[in-house]
Parts: structure tokens; sequence; C-alpha cells
């Protein structure tokens, strides 16, 4: 039951990452926010997988610096989202497995 739970969120996953909620974020600032979410809950099979495709997509360190100032403050409604899903999604990786 909950590896289809886990597999189902997939489309979703994708769109919050690869589409965004807005334009507020690049792909690379998503990416980054989800590499650091997935550290925090070490989950390093995510971590690695997400702050690859954010160097991929050419995440540079003024936006790095700009993502962790947003994380360590008040987070408006799409940010508390994208944060989390990703807590949401490192708990149902391990049912994956």
């Amino acid at each position: 039951m909950h590896k289809d739970i886990a597999e189902s969120l997939e489309p979703l996953l994708f769109l919050l990452i690869v589409e965004g909620i807005t334009d507020r974020y690049t792909r690379a600032e998503r990416e980054y926010i989800f590499a650091l979410i997935s550290e925090e809950n070490n989950c390093t099979f995510c971590y690695e997988i997400h702050y690859s495709l954010a160097l991929q997509h050419n995440i540079n360190d003024q936006q790095k610096k700009n993502i962790e100032n947003i994380l360590s403050g008040p987070l408006d409604n799409e940010t508390k989202s994208i944060v989390h899903f990703c807590h949401l999604a490192n708990g149902l990786e391990s049912l994956r497995n």
C-alpha cells in the first residue's frame, strides 16, 4: 500500500520540482531546496540526486545563499509547500525499496 502511495506522488513531485508552482524559483533553486531538506532529513540518496541536479542546472553561490536565507526565516506558502512535500517524499523513499 505505501509503495503505491509513493509511486502515485511521483507526478506531483515532478510538477513541483521541474515545473514549479510559480516562477519564483528556478529549476536549480528548487533542486537545491530539495537537496537541503533531504540533507536535513538524513536522506543521503535524495540529497545527492537533488544537489547534483542543482549543479547541472547551474546553481550559483548567490542563489545558494538566497535559498539558505529564505529557508532560515518565515516561509511563504509556496516555499512551505515545497518543504512539506520534500519531507513527505523523503519519508516515502524508504518505502520504495
